[in-house]
């Protein structure tokens, strides 16, 4: 479901057009001045908004897939790290500190939270989270851990198994399998978040924003048939939104 603000903002986008489609219905009557409320920079500026509110939409399909690709790779993330702390017992001779300092690793892997809003998939048009720092941070821990667990096993020269999962190589692979999941997430973030610096530049940009031209538009028509005229009241009531927090 879409939040109270991604709502608002399409609500801004139709109510933009519904104010074009009535100053147009005004012919020779709305005539500004002012280049910004003009009906052709008004129905470039319509454009616009459309476009960038409909990039941030499709730029969260690709992040809510990396979360989902993210959860499959981290899926076997504890189970995996308990069998190579076993394998690296049996099939090395590492001193027993050496095994205790990987057992140590497997402690802080095992009690490693998966952070709830990620533990099942996500629908592809799902509201991307404004941030994504509590679930990243733990992501990222997960992955430090297996990366000193990868260090100790590299370390070993006499750690030698013949299950081919379980030798060295295939455990590097799947580090780098956990580095590329979370490099996916956050990278399809940022893509997000760029696309709502730009929505937003359009829609609340100070003078320019969308917001602030409909509020011009409004003017015009009350200076120029008056507060009484039933042009000006249809254009008032012609409600926009403004969230509290924009990126611009």
């Amino acid at each position: 479901m879409a939040s109270t603000s991604e709502k608002g903002h399409y609500k801004n986008v139709t109510a933009l057009e519904k104010m074009i489609l009535k100053a147009t219905a005004m012919g020779a009557l709305y005539n500004p001045s002012k280049a910004a409320i003009k009906l052709s920079a008004l129905q470039a500026l319509w454009t616009s908004a459309k476009a960038d509110y409909a990039a941030v939409s499709t730029a969260a399909t690709p992040f809510n897939n990396a979360v989902n690709d993210r959860i499959l790779v981290f899926e076997n993330y504890k189970t995996f790290a308990t069998q190579i702390v076993a394998a690296f017992s049996s099939s090395s001779d590492a001193n027993p500190q050496k095994v205790k300092d990987l057992k140590t690793i497997n402690r802080k892997i095992q009690g490693t939270r998966t952070p709830k809003k990620e533990l099942n998939p996500v629908e592809p048009d799902a509201i991307v989270p404004e941030t994504i720092s509590a679930s990243q941070q733990s992501y990222d821990m997960r992955y430090d851990h297996f990366v000193k667990l990868v260090d100790i096993l590299i370390s070993e020269t006499t750690y030698a198994p013949n299950e081919p999962e379980l030798k060295l190589a295939a455990i590097q692979a799947y580090k780098a399998n956990l580095l590329a999941a979370n490099t996916a997430v956050a990278t399809a973030h940022e893509t997000v978040n760029n696309t709502r610096i730009k929505r937003d530049k359009t829609m609340y940009k100070d003078t320019t924003g969308l917001y602030d031209v409909q509020l011009l538009v409004k003017e015009y028509v009350k200076s120029a048939l008056k507060a009484t005229s039933i042009q000006y009241k249809q254009m008032v009531a012609i409600s926009f939104y403004k969230p509290k927090k924009i990126y611009v």
